[in-house]
């Protein structure tokens, strides 16, 4: 349901990073892990600074065993807020 809803605000709203972020997360919790990094892609080139937004790339790419991209999203998300751990 949030993956639908969510999916037409995008529609709507295509250059809403803020939205793209939240239809990942939706698309995460419901594992569909190759939507979610597509949605997460689009995200970046609209705001490739966003340390939230490569944070939950890494996750996503955590899922689907993308070792290596994963521990480079997770290095740029830590780079940009050292918050955001550099490996979880």
């Amino acid at each position: 349901m949030a993956v639908k809803m969510l999916g037409d605000a995008n529609q709507k709203w295509p250059t809403s990073a803020a939205i793209l972020k939240l239809l990942a997360a939706a698309q995460i919790h419901t594992r569909n892990y190759d939507a979610s990094a597509s949605s997460l892609k689009s995200a970046l080139e609209i705001d490739p600074e966003d340390a939230e937004t490569h944070h939950l790339m890494g996750c996503a790419f955590r899922r689907t065993g993308r070792t290596d991209d994963l521990r480079q999203h997770f290095r740029i998300a830590h780079e940009i807020n050292p918050q955001y751990p550099e490996l979880p």
